[in-house]
This record gives structure tokens, sequence and C-alpha cells, in this order.
């Protein structure tokens, strides 16, 4: 054995030993960006152990974040949170909506790490107290819920996107002053954000402490293996992010297109927010997009795996949130009248742009989305609304109708207004604009601005187009499509006061209820044709579209074209209508023939016992026509009551397709009937007859197309 002192000296060696590894563990645990909850949890004790940097005095309102993503196969981000110097905090609450982001395992602790019991409504966290010197949180979220458009944020064993809305903030958050994040990711994983790196700590104060706290709750954070490409714009650093894993080909494509992109904004309107700039196009999910959050320093977003326009689309209008909307690059408006233009402008210049920046050549863009408008009125006029009073509308179809179709078709009818007005177009007011407005110098006065700028007043397109639901009619050249002029050389079918107009057109007319009687066809077309002649004898107020090619545009745009003409002029009367019919023409015997039948009817009202006989269409409007496929609503009122009474529905051959007996009950002056038998699909006229034991009542025609 040895010596005493041998003994003493191996007994220090190992305690230098224990201490030298114990001193190294705690290292490790405590090392910047390894802040885990295992690490930092005394389960005895049911507390949080703060990490050493709680320890430093605070002076100022302040949020150290800790995001822990080791364990992406869970789907969750585990997420501490410590707020220090805060006042006045009366709850918490969870940034994203609970249908997007699923938090879970929420405890909150006070300075001690001793946990806090709470009360939870709905996103809110309500403390029996809290503690203005230091609080902790910390829980679990799950992004990924779907919005109307994509996945809000995602975590998977591949990669990880969010913005700020996975975290739980005080009521009066908006007094932070300093935030500092880190994190813990897989091996190979990169961290993607815009914000200051120091050491291991990010700084979301590139723009300052003004906007720390909506840059971080705006701003994207991305973590994976991304292949990163660098272009410099002014004072900005532009960084483009793809999927390492996509080919080589694909990668080179995406990267040149967002470049283009970015570049015709900073050289149309000077967009140049400073600091870093990033756009990441990440991987997708088998079964939807992914939004990974938005703002004016970084935009990330799931690009599809074929060649998407829509994708491209969507980051143009991103890119120009950056114009009119975010801060700090962006403006305010002055009249929340004009809110509409926002989201209807990003709308417009989803086409604009992609044209400018040759990312495509496809400006009948407008023609697909004119009809996407058209559709929406045919199936939901109830959406339509005056666009002022975009800012009340709650309902997001409402919304959706207004900002993607509605408010960027009528920015192009503006814009048409404008050169021919002035010369002037809607780019150049922007570059404008935004040189006097951007980087939010002061409040922007639109309309005011518009005039100012044109040196023209356009306050009778104000009333028609935004004060009032308007009527969109295509000015743009590319409408004059290769079918429309075809569309030109069908059969005349009517002429009325020198005016052509196709017998579809006053199927058009009379299926919607637009007139009363078939004879008031002719009248509305007459008025029709001192519309537009009075326009034409005037300065034109949009391209020569009504010339040989209006004969051609489907009934329901020439009616547009009319309703806005008219709305533009006001009343004007007719005088010596001309009626010349296309007699070659079934569809125009047909119409004669209803006319002379409707005399008949109008000539035994009331005869026996009924006043009036009309039918329904899908607005409750008495329409004069139908297709085959619709219900007949048939009402009918009455003078007498307390009989049986039969309902004959006779097709064009004279025989009755569908027959319906009612009782109509003593009292009663009203009737309705439906007749729901699927027609045969010709065009022809449909007799309605009505009778009391075999006596015919009364009968009326209608027109089938």
């Amino acid at each position: 054995m040895g010596s005493g002192s041998d003994i003493i000296k191996i007994h220090i060696k190992i305690a230098i030993i224990l201490f030298i590894l114990i001193s190294g563990i705690s290292l490790f645990l405590n090392r910047p960006g390894l802040f885990s909850l295992d690490n930092y949890f005394n389960n005895e004790k049911n507390q949080i152990i703060y990490p050493d940097t709680s320890k430093e005095k605070k002076y100022e309102t302040e949020v150290e974040i800790y995001i822990d993503l080791s364990k992406p196969d869970t789907k969750k981000a585990f997420i501490t949170m410590i707020f220090y110097c805060f006042s006045s905090t009366y709850y918490f609450k969870q940034m994203g909506p609970e249908k997007e982001f699923k938090f879970e395992q929420v405890k909150f602790y006070d300075k001690n790490g001793a946990e806090l019991k709470y009360n939870k409504n709905g996103r809110n966290y309500y403390l029996p107290r809290t503690d203005s010197n230091k609080m902790g949180i910390t829980y679990s979220v799950e992004p990924g819920g779907l919005e109307r458009h994509a996945r809000q944020g995602y975590v998977s064993e591949d990669f990880a996107a969010f913005d700020g809305r996975i975290f739980i903030m005080p009521n009066n958050a908006l007094k932070i002053n300093k935030v500092k994040l880190q994190f813990q990711v897989p091996p190979q994983w990169q961290i993607i954000n815009s914000y200051r790196k120091e050491g291991k700590w990010y700084y979301p104060d590139i723009f300052g402490k003004e906007l720390v706290y909506e840059s971080l709750i705006k701003s994207s954070m991305i973590f994976g293996d991304f292949e990163k490409k660098r272009k410099n714009y002014g004072n900005t650093d532009v960084f483009v992010y793809c999927y390492s894993k996509w080919e080589k080909e694909r990668k080179k494509t995406i990267t040149h297109k967002t470049f283009r992109l970015y570049e015709y904004f900073f050289k149309e309107f000077n967009l140049n927010p400073s600091g870093p700039y990033i756009i990441c196009w990440l991987p997708g999910t088998s079964d939807n997009n992914i939004f990974g959050g938005t703002w004016s320093n970084s935009i990330s977003y799931y690009e599809k795996e074929e060649d998407n326009l829509r994708t491209w689309e969507v980051l143009s209008r991103r890119i120009g949130y950056s114009i009119n909307t975010y801060k700090p690059t962006g403006m305010v408006l002055r009249d929340q009248d004009d809110i509409w233009f926002n989201e209807g402008w990003v709308s417009y210049m989803e086409i604009i742009s992609l044209v400018a920046a040759g990312i495509t050549e496809d400006e009948y863009r407008w023609n697909k989305n004119y009809n996407t408008y058209l559709k929406y009125l045919r199936e939901h006029p109830e959406y339509d609304c005056p666009l002022i009073d975009d800012y009340k509308i709650t309902d997001p179809n409402i919304k959706e109708f207004l900002h993607y179709y509605k408010a960027p078709l009528v920015i192009k009818m503006l814009d048409v207004e404008m050169r021919l007005k002035t010369g002037k177009n809607m780019q150049q007011f922007m570059q404008y604009a935004y040189k006097k407005y951007g980087r939010f110098k002061k409040p922007f006065p639109f309309k005011v601005e518009l005039e100012k700028f044109t040196g023209t007043s356009f306050e009778e397109f104000w009333n028609i187009m935004i004060r009032k639901k308007g009527y969109i009619i295509p000015v743009w050249k590319e409408y004059i499509t290769s079918e429309i002029k075809s569309n030109i050389n069908k059969s005349r079918g009517l002429i009325i006061s020198g005016e052509k107009f196709s017998i579809d057109y006053f199927f058009y007319i009379a299926s919607n209820g637009y007139v009363e009687k078939y004879r008031d066809l002719i009248t509305f077309a007459a008025e029709e044709g001192a519309y537009r002649k009075k326009i034409k004898s005037r300065n034109t107020i949009y391209p020569d579209i009504t010339g040989k090619y209006i004969y051609g545009f489907p009934p329901q745009v020439r009616y547009l074209l009319r309703s806005y003409e008219k709305e533009r002029l006001g009343f004007t009367s007719v005088e010596d209508v001309t009626f010349k019919p296309d007699i070659k023409n079934k569809s125009c015997r047909i119409l004669c023939q209803l006319m002379e039948m409707e005399k008949i009817y109008e000539n035994n009202l009331g005869k026996n016992g009924i006043t009036s006989i009309y039918i329904t269409g899908n607005n409750n409007n008495r329409i004069l026509a139908f297709h085959y496929n619709n219900i007949i609503a048939l009402h009918t009122e009455w003078l007498i009551s307390g009989l049986e009474a039969s309902f004959e529905l006779l097709s064009p051959n004279g025989k009755i397709y569908e027959k319906k007996n009612f009782t109509v009950e003593p009292g009663v002056c009203n009737t309705t009937v439906n007749f729901e038998k699927i027609r045969p699909q010709i065009e022809g006229i449909w007799i309605i007859r009505i009778k009391h034991n075999e006596k015919i009542l009364l009968e009326r025609a209608f027109w089938q197309k």
C-alpha cells in the first residue's frame, strides 16, 4: 500500500477530475443554443431553473426566447420564454389561432421558477398575479393548421418554417424594447432568418426598437438544409434559399426568377428595405401549400413541384405589400374609404410584375380574372358591393372576391382612363406616391394625390366604380380575342334603331328579369343604342371596344357595358324606334311569336279570376325565359279562391309535359307551384296553362333555350 500522502494525492486528483467533469457538463448544458426543458426543469419541486443569463440586471422590457426543434419527428417546437421588467400585464395571448397552431403543455412560472396557476379563455391566459421583474413560460406548439390558402407554418423531419404566431405574448407586448432568441436544431440544419446575429443570439431589431415586436411576430424563421444565393440591390442584400435536395436545374430556375421579380420592384419603385431580405422556397407537403410568414424583410412559401404561375403571383403579392402595407417600408392610407386599394393594387401587380419581369408573357390573365369576376356575379351576386365598403367586410368569401378579382380589375379600368385622359398611368402614379409617402413618411391621401398627379378629376369614376357597385367592362386590348372576332360573323339576330343585337343577348336579358314584357326588349335595346351614340359623340371614356366587336361580346359583358354607359350618362330618351328581325333565324321567329302571344295573355287577364301568371328565377326576380334544367317556380295571383285547379306545362309540340293539381284554399290570393321535371334541351315556346273543371282559365307563353 502507498503512503498516506500518496492516497491524499490520489483523492485530490479524483476531486479535480470530478470538478472538471461536472464543470464541463454544466457548461455543455448551459451553452448558448442548447436550452432544453429536460436540462432546466426540477421535477421534484415542479420548478423551472432559469438560465444564467437571467441573473443579469435588466433595465428595460426584454424577452428571452429559446426554441427547441431537436425532436422534429413530433412536428412540434418546444419553447421557453422569459419576460423581464413588465408591468400592468393582465393576460397572455396565443398569437396564432388555435385551428392553425396547436399549443400544449402551457406552464407559467414566477421569478423563482415556481409554477403559477391560470385560467384560460379562448386564446387568452389569465393569471391571478404577475411578477413585473421576471416571468417564464414553457410550452410546445405544433404549427401547420389550414388557413384558406395554405398550412400556416410546419415542422417536419426535413425542415421547419413558421413566424412569430408560435409565441405567447403579454397584453402589453408593444412595450417590448429588446428580444433575443436561441435555437436548438438537428445536425445539418441551417437557421435562416433576417435577424441580427451576435454570437449564439439572434436579435429582431434591424429596423429599430419601435419595430422589434412586429419583426418578431411577422418575420419568417426557417430551419433545414437549403442552398443560398445572394444579390445586392441598393442597401439590401437579397438572399434566395432553395431546398437543397431539389434538382440543380430546378433550383437555378427558381433562383433566377426570384431575383428577376425582386429586381423589378427595386428598379420600378426603388424598394430598398436595407439589411437582409430573405426569400425561402420550402419543400411541400403532399396535401397543401405551406406559408411560413412574410413581412418587409422575409418571405417563406412552398413552391409546387410544377412551375406554377400562381406561386409567382403570390410572391409578387408579398413583395408588393412592402410597397403599400408592411412596416417600415410601406405606406399608410389616410382614408378608410381607400382601404380597398391596398389589396387591389397588389393583385393588380401580380399580373403587371410577372409580365414585366419576363416570368410570363400571359397578358391574357386579365381575361381569366375577368371571367372569374363574371362567374361570381352569376353564382354569388350577393358578394358584390361598393369598394368603398371594403373596410366593413368580414365575410372571407366576399373579401376574396373584392381583393383578388374586382378591385384589381377596377384599377385596370382606372389605369386605362388615366392614359386616355392624361397620358399618365398607374405605374407612374405609384412611383410618385411611393417616393412621397413610402416608409410611412405621412398618411397617403390616394384620390387627392391621384387627381393632383394627373391634373384631372376622377369624381365621375369614383361615383360609379367606388361608391357604388359599378360595372366592370373589359377595356384592355387583349379582351378582343379570336373568338370574339369570329362571333361578329354569326347570324345578326335583330337590328334595332340601327344597332345590331344577338338573339342570345335578348335571351340573357329576358332570363335575368331585366324587362317585364317581351316587347320591352325592343325599348331596352333602343335605349342601349342611344347610350352608345351619345358616348361616341363626346370624348370617349374607354378604348374603341364598342365598334364592330361589341356584337361579339358575351351577353353578360354586353349588359355590363350598357349598364356602365347608362350610369355614366343618366337617362336617355329614345324616339322613332325601328325593329328589324332576321326572319330566317329560328330564335328571332320565336321571339316575334312570343310578343304576339303576350298580347293575348294580357287581354285575358282578370276575365276568369286570375290577374297574373309569372315565374321567378334564382334571385326571386320575375323572368320571361329559362334554361332546360331550371326549376320553374310558377306564381299565380287570384281574384277567386276555394277551388281545385290544374297547372299544366306544355312543351313546344303542344303536349302536356308536366301537370300539377293544386287546391286553392278559401281566402288565398297567391299560390306557388314548382315544375321540377328536367325538360328536353331544345329551344322553343313552353306554355303554362291553368284550368278548373277542364276549363282554361288563363295561359302564358315562356321562352326556353
